[in-house]
């Protein structure tokens, strides 16, 4: 048995469709040679509101949906969190805007499925869209009825969704699943308050607009919402709050939530001073590299950003054991020099997948190669090939 396995495409450049589809005629070709274990047969596309709408034109998507039959592969996912441009600017926190409250978000998200109900093959019924984790959470900071009102209404939008959704199943037998994506300072972040959205927010205001819009009954509301509203579990984002992957897989499932897809990737780690000094060109101005500090009480202290956690672990030499930060690094090294990675929670949430959820899509997402400081920089298509080969691997050498 083989993984599902993919990678998403937003390690290359380009926010209008044109450049982006440049970048994969460019790159895959010679990317397919380089893979162990044969070809790749799935893409995970990453769209800007941009580029979807300029691949809705006839042209660009009957181009592209040939190109896809040339090089033997479909597009069973794509990556819809980041709105706008994401790459050589300034992105921070402007990365979960517009968020789930907005119209914007809403028609964005819906244009990325009639996409994907075009591109994907008849003989594959079922698609995922990862997204926003409903908005950013320091925004709401000393405002929790603010905060309560975000996602209430958040909850609504996305019940609004699932209608369109829904409608979709129903004239095309495609099933597209939204998947919300947990990070760490996003409204949903931890196991807590993820668990808490779903059951406390989207299962009760999400079903109140699908037994208004859709016209069902409370128990198909239901049912609707759990089908096409699941999770994109990011194995870093969890493991840089320090919460063991295989318990957070456990607890969705025993939520009733779904995972979508499992997106492959590996947070940076310091544990001593010669650490902290090796992180410092990690501190770059383009992305929110969120951070997380464990102390010997066994409790941890976050960090909006990685700048300020080192400060702090500068300043108190004797008050921390080890420091994980936001920082897509690639998979197939453990170690960088006096730093390490989180590459174990990869490998466990592999050998999950294979033992528990087979079906679902691994999906390999370093985007941050451009911007890794130069000694640890490869040729691109190397740097891909090494880390599906080593998902490979790690996937053959479980039980």
């Amino acid at each position: 048995m083989s993984p599902q396995l993919t990678f998403c495409t937003n390690i290359f450049h380009g926010t209008t469709w044109v450049d982006h589809f440049a970048g994969l005629q460019a790159e895959i070709p010679d990317l397919q040679a380089k893979l162990s274990y044969g070809p790749l047969t799935q893409l995970g596309l990453r769209l800007s509101a941009t580029a979807a709408e300029d691949l809705a034109q006839p042209a660009h998507l009957a181009a592209f949906e040939q190109w896809l039959a040339d090089q033997g592969l479909t597009v069973p996912v794509i990556n819809g969190f980041p709105f706008g441009d994401f790459h050589g600017m300034v992105v921070k926190d402007k990365v979960h805007e517009p968020d789930w409250t907005t119209s914007a978000r809403l028609d964005y998200t819906c244009q990325l499925a009639e996409l994907l109900v075009k591109i994907l093959p008849d003989e594959v019924l079922v698609g995922g869209i990862s997204s926003s984790p409903i908005s950013y959470a320091p925004w709401f900071q000393d405002e929790p009825m603010r905060q309560w009102e975000t996602l209430v209404t958040a909850a609504r939008q996305l019940g609004h969704w699932v209608v369109i959704a829904a409608k979709l199943n129903q004239s095309t037998s495609k099933l597209i699943r939204l998947e919300l994506e947990p990070e760490p300072d996003g409204l949903l972040d931890d196991l807590q308050n993820t668990i808490s959205f779903f059951q406390e927010y989207l299962w009760v205001y999400g079903k109140e607009v699908l037994m208004s819009g859709y016209e069902c009954n409370e128990e198909e509301a239901l049912q609707l919402l759990q089908r096409h509203v699941a999770i994109c579990f990011d194995v870093c984002h969890f493991a840089v709050l320090h919460i063991p992957v295989v318990e957070a897989l456990k607890a969705l499932d025993q939520a009733g939530i779904s995972i979508g897809r499992v997106q492959l990737s590996a947070a940076l780690v310091a544990k001593d001073a010669n650490g902290l000094e090796a992180l410092r060109p990690f501190d770059e101005p383009n992305y929110l590299h969120q951070a997380a500090v464990l102390l010997p009480n066994g409790k941890i202290k976050r960090f909006q950003d990685l700048g300020p956690a080192l400060d702090w672990c500068t300043q108190n030499p004797d008050l921390w054991s080890e420091l994980r930060t936001h920082y897509h690094v690639p998979l197939f090294c453990e170690e960088f020099g006096p730093l390490s990675s989180t590459q174990a929670a990869v490998s466990e949430a592999i050998q999950y997948v294979k033992a528990q959820i087979p079906g679902t899509i691994l999906e390999v997402e370093t985007y941050t190669w451009g911007i890794l400081p130069s000694e640890l920089q490869i040729p691109i298509q190397q740097s891909i090939a090494r880390e599906l080969n080593w998902v490979q691997d790690v996937w053959q050498a479980s039980s």
